[in-house]
């Protein structure tokens, strides 16, 4: 049964008769998985291009051709062209009513993730905190630890390690292996956070943490302080 503060948000967010439809599908959770694994954070400009061709396959409007407009407006975010990035995810904002909620989730993602890369944290803290909401109420884990983890990079300082804690504390109760690849990264945000308050105890033994889960996945140079990072 869902949960009556979820159905609520369920019902405030979609409209008309599709307003069922915003339960988190399956099916598009797993595309987006999928999707996911085309990513090169290093090499946004091709992730892109990949993004594109995937982008052809499905008719415009479809939700997984708006989870693929969702990932072009990141690729524009992560080369700084902001306004670009707004403008691909106007496109999606426009078919958002009745969608499924599991499309509004990475729409509100990637739209705070542009306005804090773009110096405005005031206005993507809420679209996090949205995302956050809506994706624990569908059992959305792996995206629910990725808005908690950018309410640690975007809120003010002074909640930044709460939010990270939060974050590492459902990653840990998390029982799939793909969200619990988190932690490593997440682990590595504590450790950098407590580093930026002048906690070198804490931090270190963070990084000390991390390092294995980095080891594990072959990227035990990523547990070394740095800003903070994703999965």
């Amino acid at each position: 049964m869902i949960p009556a503060r979820c159905l609520a948000l369920v019902l405030a967010l979609a409209t008309g008769p599709l307003a069922a439809a915003a339960i988190a599908s399956p099916t598009l959770a797993d595309f987006s998985a999928a999707l996911d694994q085309q990513w090169n954070y290093g090499k946004p400009a091709e992730s892109e291009q990949r993004f594109r061709a995937e982008l052809a396959l499905w008719p415009a409007g479809d939700p997984q051709a708006l989870i693929v407009a969702t990932q072009i407006a990141r690729t524009q975010g992560l080369r700084r062209q902001f306004a670009e990035a707004h403008a691909t995810l106007d496109a999606v904002a426009a078919r958002l009513d009745g969608a499924p909620s599991h499309l509004r989730v990475r729409y509100l993602l990637e739209r705070g993730r542009v306005f804090n890369s773009s110096g405005s944290p005031a206005r993507a803290v809420p679209l996090f905190a949205e995302a956050l909401s809506l994706a624990q109420c569908n059992g959305d884990d792996f995206y629910a630890v990725d808005a908690a983890h950018m309410l640690g990079i975007a809120a003010p300082a002074a909640e930044r390690l709460d939010w990270n804690l939060k974050a590492v504390a459902m990653t840990e109760r998390a029982d799939d292996a793909r969200t619990r690849r988190w932690l490593a990264s997440l682990y590595s945000n504590v450790g950098q956070t407590y580093l930026e308050q002048g906690d070198y105890a804490r931090a270190l033994d963070w990084f000390r943490m991390a390092l294995p889960e980095r080891e594990a996945r072959g990227d035990a140079a990523g547990a070394a302080p740095a800003a903070p990072v994703k999965p």
